[in-house]
């Protein structure tokens, strides 16, 4: 007798095991962003008044084709974004760290935490991807 249970067994396990695979390589991330805060200051005041938080984007390219990307920042009251580099090209499976820098109007934002959205793109459009973190005034 060939059909046995344990037959069965092994060929539901065999069946979910492909299930995994398959949907590991179809559900994978094309563009990866980190966005870490500066650890030595919470926020500083610049010369011009302006509330100043640093953050640290990592960007992982996990693509098998070279891409360049922009980062901007979802449009908010009193809120603005300075970037090093305006566009950042990331080669296949390259990852690359940059410092930006929030400013926020202290006359605008709010005191405490604001929740700000970094959105990356890449500049055929094809692949997109958000972040949120916070700006925060404390320490003012």
């Amino acid at each position: 007798r060939v059909l046995r249970p344990r037959l069965f067994a092994y060929l539901a396990l065999l069946a979910v095991l492909c299930g995994g695979v398959i949907y590991a390589l179809t559900d994978r991330v094309p563009l990866e962003i980190d966005i870490r805060r500066d650890r030595n200051q919470l926020s500083s005041i610049n010369t011009q008044g302006m509330i100043e938080n640093s953050y640290i984007v990592k960007l992982t390219n996990k693509t098998q084709e070279p891409h360049n990307y922009k980062i901007t920042l979802a449009p908010q009251e009193g809120l603005s974004l300075e970037l090093r580099f305006n566009d950042v090209p990331l080669e296949a499976g390259e990852s690359f760290d940059m410092p930006v820098s929030i400013y926020g109007d202290p006359d605008v934002i709010e005191f405490g935490q604001t929740p700000v959205t970094l959105n990356v793109t890449s500049e055929d459009g094809k692949y997109k991807v958000s972040k949120q973190n916070v700006f925060t005034t404390q320490g003012q």
